[in-house]
């Protein structure tokens, strides 16, 4: 189970993006009794880095902290991918866990990445207009952008990398 990072509060508490994250992580975790939870994300925006703060947020869901992998380094989507795939046992099967939009620009990055893992790569998404309405539009932008900004730049080169 991949828990893609999202910047929380400035404070290093968690904020709702992160929050709504981690409650569809842990839940796909239980649901397809995942052997762990990869926490993806670094600190490019508070003071603690976002896979800290999102493992406390883990924790008091009641996931044992020895189920929790971080990885407190990556700042972009893209590196989320590239340092979970390297704590992946090989040939897994792999939840991306996040909102729709970014779970599905996640797993282009894991193909482009791993082409072996692109068809044991799932996404996992949990629809709360209530709590992140107002995010909804703004990261389907981003999401939109990033896309075509991918696809741009594979169509250039021939090949999509950071």
């Amino acid at each position: 189970m991949l828990v893609l990072g999202s910047p929380g509060n400035p404070d290093g508490s968690p904020g709702p993006i992160e929050e709504f994250r981690v409650r569809a992580g842990v839940e796909a975790y239980r649901r397809y009794a995942c052997g762990a939870i990869i926490l993806a994300g670094g600190n490019p925006h508070s003071v603690l880095p976002e896979a800290v703060t999102m493992a406390r947020a883990a924790e008091a869901d009641g996931v044992d902290e020895t189920a929790l992998a971080l990885d407190a380094r990556s700042r972009t989507t893209w590196e989320n991918v590239k340092n979970a795939l390297a704590v992946l046992p090989q040939d897994e099967e792999l939840f991306i866990a996040s909102d729709a939009t970014h779970a599905w620009r996640a797993k282009t990055y894991l193909c482009a990445q791993r082409r072996d893992l692109c068809g044991k790569a799932h996404l996992y998404t949990r629809w709360e207009p209530s709590s992140i309405f107002w995010y909804r539009w703004r990261a389907s932008y981003y999401n939109v952008y990033s896309i075509a900004r991918d696809g741009l730049k594979r169509s250039i080169t021939g090949k999509l990398e950071w």
